[in-house]
């Protein structure tokens, strides 16, 4: 029995060790497989480039001036309330996202990127049109988002609703919103973004891109 015993364990033993070599064995499926799975995922990754605005206005007379970085600085009045157009250039329809980017700047109530006293703003409704048809949301993410002020609430259809940032005012912020796709599929066409900043007190943006 004890003979017995060590042949089997034996036999086990190389089983294991032909099982170990297999594992550690190069499999050319394995590797194609891979490699187009790698390939397939490095089309899917974003790719973020900036726009640089062909015009930017604001519908309460402030005054809106197109830096060489691309992005936006708000002065001159400061309405309690106000609605930005930002006009960009023509991109494909298969656009799947926006980013805004709020900074920080010396020239704004204690750093901005806001507009009112304390730095803050609160962006109500972020609208994007491309060709004329608007460019459903299904989205939004920020870095943070102020307590009761989500940055969903920019993209929901509701002005009493908004993307604030308290208590990080004087530091750059930014949200992202993901775009349902073009009912029909179209060449490349300008975007437009509107901004409408409702909240009053002068809670608009300062400096944005």
């Amino acid at each position: 029995p004890i003979s017995d015993q060590a042949a089997e364990l034996a036999r086990i033993d190389r089983k294991i060790a032909d099982l170990q070599a297999q594992l550690t064995s190069p499999h050319p499926e394995l590797a194609v497989s891979q490699w187009r799975w790698e390939q397939e995922t490095a089309k899917r990754e974003s790719t973020w480039f900036v726009l640089h605005p062909t015009q930017a206005k604001s519908r309460r007379g402030a005054r809106l001036t197109i830096l060489p970085d691309g992005s936006i600085l708000a002065s001159g009045p400061r309405p309690d309330k106000d609605v930005y157009v930002v006009d960009l250039p023509a991109l494909p329809s298969n656009l799947t996202g926006l980013k805004l980017e709020a900074f920080a700047d010396p020239a704004l109530p204690s750093g901005g990127p806001g507009r009112s006293a304390d730095g803050n703003f609160v962006l109500n409704e972020w609208t994007l049109l491309q060709g004329g048809e608007r460019r459903s949301a299904t989205r939004a993410e920020a870095d943070h988002s102020q307590e009761q002020f989500h940055v969903s609430g920019a993209v929901d259809d509701h002005e009493k609703s908004g993307w604030a940032i308290q208590p990080r005012a004087g530091r750059n912020a930014e949200a992202v919103v993901e775009l349902a796709p073009l009912q029909t599929p179209a060449p490349p066409q300008a975007l437009q973004a509107v901004l409408s900043q409702s909240f009053g007190d002068g809670h608009t943006l300062g400096r944005f891109r």
